[in-house]
């Protein structure tokens, strides 16, 4: 068993995001020797086995929500108790109250990082967006050491106009090449079949929680007329979230529920990927977009909102199809044409394999563990 080099905390909204997009970093920490800790809201029953502590708690979404007083409560006396050397918070609301609640550690020399996996302000957010979320973001960069970026633009703010002591971006947070790959015919076949879809069906995979920024009520009001133009048409919705049954009733009234597959959480999303014939997202905003990245990964085109995240991913015509925020048109448009060529599927599917080797995990574990080794001790550092 290797010496325990140091203590690091991890938090964010919930284990699901933890599992979804930390694990790999998570394991490599433990495998390389550090206790790590986990704080975070249960929302599902998943282990993390390479976690020395895992402390549930609530972090609700919005900032006036009251339960937010007793969790940062909750992180103060965990981070003063536990006496971390480095603190690394995700997601907006555990971003902040850990930023908050890990003050006087810090002053003792614990490092507290933040990753913005997508700032709420951006080019072409809405002015209330810009009025309260730059505000706060701005006031916590004071008392942050480090903020990691996903995209160019969140970069440029982190590094021009936010005060942390450093700005890094990073390649995303990485794709486990592992799980995701392409699949031969005779592969995809079985997977099909596995998973009740016919061969002649035009598979739409949309991977993303069911909240309101994921956008999938855009989705499914576009599909009665995407069917009319494509009968063979079936969307996959992998993902769970708090407006999955109002999107299940929403598929009911349109009378489009036999054309759309409600999957939930998937803990192996390789497969799905595989045999899709495109990826979609109808994302308002993303910080990059990991399912389409892992779609492009397995050699599927994409059709995705014009996006700051999406635009790191996606070269239009080239590795899949952009349309602007909101128009249904240039939505169904970019399907039915991938749907009647099947050759520019397969010749933007290779180019997005290409483009998306540069998001493999371990490009992004290689820059987080230059990003560590400067925040700790010489005897702490990762090999």
């Amino acid at each position: 068993m290797l010496q325990v080099k140091g203590k690091i905390l991890y938090t964010a909204t919930s284990d699901i995001h933890l599992a979804a997009f930390h694990y790999p970093y998570i394991k490599w920490l433990d495998e390389q020797g550090y206790e790590v800790h986990l704080a975070m809201e249960k929302r599902a029953d998943l282990e993390f086995s390479h976690a020395r502590q895992i402390h549930y708690m609530p972090f609700p979404r919005t900032p006036l929500d009251r339960r937010n007083v007793s969790t940062y409560r909750q992180l103060k006396n965990l981070i003063d108790k536990e006496q971390y050397d480095l603190i690394h918070c995700h997601t907006p609301m555990p971003g902040v109250l850990t930023r908050l609640a890990a003050r006087a550690r810090r002053k003792k020399g614990a490092a507290v990082l933040y990753t913005a996996h997508g700032f709420h302000f951006f080019k072409g957010a809405p002015l209330k967006y810009w009025l309260s979320y730059f505000p706060a973001e701005y006031a916590l960069s004071f008392i942050t050491d480090a903020i990691i970026t996903i995209n160019s633009e969140d970069f440029t703010y982190a590094d021009k106009r936010l005060h942390p002591r450093k700005a890094f971006m990073i390649p995303g947070i990485g794709i486990d090449s592992g799980k995701f790959r392409v699949y031969s015919e005779e592969e995809k076949k079985a997977v099909r079949l596995k998973y009740g879809f016919k061969q002649q069906q035009f598979l739409l995979l949309y991977i993303a929680e069911f909240i309101p920024r994921k956008n999938h009520r855009f989705i499914l009001e576009n599909l009665p007329a995407l069917i009319r133009q494509v009968p063979t048409v079936q969307v996959i919705f992998a993902g769970r979230g708090e407006l999955m049954d109002q999107m299940l009733n929403l598929a009911r009234n349109l009378r489009v529920e036999d054309h759309v597959r409600f999957m939930g959480f998937m803990h192996d999303l390789g497969p799905l990927a595989a045999i899709a014939d495109v990826g979609i997202s109808a994302s308002r905003q993303e910080g990059l977009g990991l399912g389409l990245a892992e779609q492009m990964l397995c050699g599927v085109p994409v059709v995705a909102t014009e996006d700051r995240g999406h635009k790191e991913l996606v070269i239009h015509e080239q590795t899949g199809l952009m349309f602007p925020q909101g128009d249904q048109i240039a939505f169904r448009e970019a399907l039915v044409r991938f749907s009647k060529e099947p050759s520019l599927r397969q010749k933007m599917g290779n180019a997005a394999r290409l483009h998306a080797e540069k998001f493999r995990i371990e490009a992004s574990l290689d820059s987080m563990r230059n990003i560590y080794n400067g925040y700790l001790k010489p005897d702490q550092k990762t090999d």
